[in-house]
């Protein structure tokens, strides 16, 4: 499986690696201020290994790898994770050649775009929550995580992992979702506008799951880290997910099923009646994530170009070199 643990959201920084490799006994570390170089690094480690693995891809990547969990062997390799037993530092060992870089700052202005889209989304969701049936989306709400969490509850402590299946990249927004659900056996497609209570739905479908004792994965939306995408359940077989923009999909298989929040909160005809507002709004919100979309890929991309050349002047047998470090580190 491939995610995110960490994102640029219109909150700052925020970091879910500890979230994923609590239960992890042999942690490395990987000290590196280059992600190229450390995707590299994890690709010839990777190449050794047979059974399956979770990648922890880099925050504002299409698929640099930032951190491998093996969950047979119950070990991690992560990118700058201080929590870790062990550390391989590559910035020493590649120290001559290495350009350095915070891969995690955000740009000042990409900030605050995003903060700005933040308060034009509030607007946004404003005329829906005025607008919504409550009394009907909780009846609705409250018979679907009935039907999901109706198995019988097993024993032993429940565990949450947070994470993020997509984020903003300079390749524009990317997602993991198909690669996260494709073995499930029930896929759920929520369909809403903003405000319609999508998360806070997602949010009592995990407290209810979690008092059975099942585990869950939660996906945060890596705009708003307050908000949640998704919820999956691994023991149950089933994921639950937020598929409006700008992850929007539809039911492909025969047990994907619609959730569609825009009607069972008596909004019918709300997109008509206040078309030339919402059309502002979203123009408004459009603009200022592009703004910050912008200042993202413009700071990532010029040091992208440094780390990639850095990453050249790297020869294959030091990359073998820094494997062996962490197999020995594993030993």
């Amino acid at each position: 499986m491939k995610y995110y643990t960490c994102a640029n959201t219109s909150d700052g920084v925020w970091d879910f690696t500890g979230d994923n490799v609590f239960d992890v006994e042999d942690i490395i570390e990987l000290k590196s201020t280059n992600r190229h170089i450390t995707d590299a690094v994890l690709g010839c480690f990777c190449k050794g290994i047979s059974e399956p693995y979770d990648e922890i891809i880099a925050p504002g990547s299409k698929g640099l790898k930032s951190g491998v969990i093996l969950n047979s062997r119950k070990l991690a390799v992560v990118a700058n994770f201080s929590g870790a037993s062990k550390t391989v530092n590559l910035d020493d060992l590649f120290g001559d050649i290495h350009h350095l870089t915070d891969t995690l700052a955000m740009p000042r202005a990409m900030e605050h775009a995003y903060r700005e889209a933040k308060r034009i989304h509030d607007d946004w969701e404003k005329i829906y929550i005025e607008n919504m049936d409550f009394q009907r989306i909780d009846l609705f709400s409250k018979g679907v995580i009935a039907a999901l969490a109706e198995a019988q509850s097993i024993s032993g402590q429940a565990k949450i992992y947070k994470r993020f299946f997509g984020t903003t990249t300079t390749e524009g927004p990317v997602n993991f979702i198909d690669g996260l659900t494709f073995d499930l056996s029930r896929r759920y497609f929520i369909k809403g506008r903003p405000g319609t209570g999508k998360s806070t739905f997602l949010k009592k479908l995990s407290q209810a799951l979690l008092e059975k004792g099942f585990d869950i994965e939660q996906y945060y939306c890596s705009f708003d880290p307050n908000s949640l995408d998704m919820v999956v359940s691994r023991e149950l077989s089933f994921g639950v997910f937020d598929s409006t923009a700008p992850h929007e999909k539809f039911p492909e298989r025969e047990n994907d099923i619609i959730l569609d929040f825009y009607i069972e909160s008596g909004l019918s005809g709300v997109d008509e009646r206040y078309h030339d507002e919402l059309a502002k709004i979203k123009n408004a919100y459009d603009a200022k994530i592009r703004e910050g979309n912008e200042s993202f890929k413009t700071a990532i991309a010029m040091e992208d170009e440094k780390n990639i050349k850095a990453l050249s002047m790297i020869k294959e047998t030091e990359l073998l070199k820094a494997c062996e470090l962490i197999k020995k580190e594993t030993e």
